[in-house]
């Protein structure tokens, strides 16, 4: 069941998220190889950082599986199977522009923004899953596996829990930051159709 800051959070971000949907070129990522290797560098330039601001706020998450919750090696390994070398990685942009992240409300409405890129990600595995499975290249779309939806609810229970009341809006503000710091940042990267 949804809570109220989940249900304000999905209200706050409604419109920018539909738009950085119909901004990502799925048949392209779907069909070409150059295409999705360079989203995927894309989302391992926004992930690596702001998993890095979170880590200090994750005791305070409780019982969230944060290590299983991390991105940016799921990424990694993707773009590795692409033939993305250590190297290459290394060198690879991250973006600078992230919204601070300085309390636990805050981390929690930037998390929003990501745990729901899992539950994004499962669509353009639908797509192209047998190509990407053969290429070691479907870590990060698939998510938490099975386990996707049971994830999704026990971070929308973290969040209840963890935000309170009178810091709701901090976390709403921040997930509007950050899914507008992710838009710029795709758009940076030349993701964006």
């Amino acid at each position: 069941m949804a809570s109220a800051v989940s249900d304000r959070l999905r209200e706050a971000t409604a419109v920018i998220h539909q738009r950085l949907e119909a901004c990502i070129p799925l048949t392209a990522i779907s069909t070409q190889p150059t295409a999705y290797r360079q989203l995927l560098q894309a989302y391992w330039g926004f992930y690596a950082p702001f998993e890095a601001a979170l880590q200090p706020h994750v005791e305070s998450f409780g019982d969230l599986q944060w290590q299983r919750r991390i991105k940016h090696t799921l990424l990694a390994a993707d773009l590795a199977g692409l033939g993305v070398t250590a190297t290459d990685l290394a060198g690879l942009p991250q973006c600078q522009n992230l919204p601070a992240v300085t309390d636990v409300p805050i981390a929690l409405g930037t998390m929003y923004v990501l745990e729901g890129a899992t539950l994004g990600g499962r669509q353009i595995l639908g797509m192209q899953s047998d190509r990407l499975a053969a290429r070691g290249a479907s870590r990060f779309l698939t998510g938490y596996g099975t386990a996707t939806g049971r994830m999704w609810r026990q971070f929308l229970n973290c969040l209840e829990r963890c935000a309170p009341r009178d810091e709701q809006q901090d976390a709403v503000d921040a997930a509007v930051a950050t899914f507008l710091a992710f838009e710029t940042w795709l758009g940076e990267q030349g993701v964006l159709s």
